[in-house]
């Protein structure tokens, strides 16, 4: 065997052994260069013989270690090592197999840790799909409710108008609490109703504009009964409608009058009326 040609044992063959062959096989294959020149003790000499025989790889290493000591051997004047230096290197072959295993369970523990990692980061982003769907379906479900909503205000909107337009309707004024200086200044309100039906349409105009948060309500009062009909906001000329049904005919109301309330609406009436009428 020629002196240049190094064993075959290199970093990929040792990592092919490693992942064929179980831990006691790989600590053998790291054993063989010491075992080769004699540098092992006798324990782990009769490990290495014991492991021989079923770990191929190990002899085949074995034997090109060997072919390379004994060319060594007569090519090399002969100098007997130092106890010193046999030792040293036995312990650097020990501690470098103690070390192995370690690196091993660090990697072994890093990639659990990484699963760990990306089993949460997956739980997470699970969480957030099904999280951003629940809120998708609401806000659906919230825009059809509206969209009945506005059909339903737009239909009884157009038929209370068809029944002022067409005159088949009755009428009955609310006056100011507070007259203003002229009519152009003087909150009026009125309502109309189908004698027929159960649609009603509330006008007003020249209502002061309202501030912020705040609405005009609807409130009508049967045997001590007081109820809401609905609030409504104003435009900028004090102009606003409101269209609601009725199952009681509107002049058998005791009294009916308007408000200043909270936007979202009041129980009761919490301000003095803008205008009413009382039976």
């Amino acid at each position: 065997m020629s002196l240049n040609q190094p064993p075959q044992n290199d970093q990929s063959q040792l990592n092919a052994s490693g992942s064929a062959h179980d831990d006691g096989c790989a600590h053998v294959l790291e054993l063989i260069p010491a075992y080769s020149i004699g540098a092992t003790d006798p324990d782990e000499e009769e490990f290495i013989k014991a492991m021989l025989a079923s770990c191929p790889e190990a002899a085949e290493e074995l034997a090109s270690y060997s072919r390379l000591a004994e060319a060594l051997h007569y090519s090399v004047p002969q100098v007997q090592p130092s106890p010193a230096l046999a030792e040293n290197l036995r312990a650097s072959l020990r501690q470098r197999a103690e070390l192995k295993p370690e690196r091993r369970g660090l990697a072994q523990a890093r990639r659990a840790q990484y699963g760990r990692l990306a089993a949460v980061l997956a739980a997470g982003i699970l969480i957030v799909l099904l999280a951003s769907n629940i809120l998708l379906l609401m806000q659906v479900d919230q825009i059809r409710r509206y969209q009945d909503q506005v059909a339903t205000r737009l239909h009884d909107q157009d038929t209370a108008l068809m029944l002022v337009g067409l005159g088949a309707s009755n009428r009955l004024d609310l006056p100011a609490v507070q007259p203003g200086m002229g009519a152009e200044d003087t909150p009026f309100a009125a309502i109309v109703w189908d004698p027929q039906g159960e649609y009603a349409l509330l006008y007003v105009k020249n209502f002061p504009p309202l501030q912020s948060g705040t609405a005009y309500q609807l409130w009508v009062e049967r045997n001590g009964q007081i109820s809401s009909v609905g609030t409504f906001p104003v435009d900028q000329d004090g102009l606003g409608l409101l269209v609601f049904r009725t199952a009681v005919p509107i002049p058998t109301y005791d009294n009916i009058q308007i408000t200043v309330e909270p936007r979202a609406g009041s129980r009761q009436p919490t301000t003095p009326p803008l205008v009413q009428r009382k039976r």
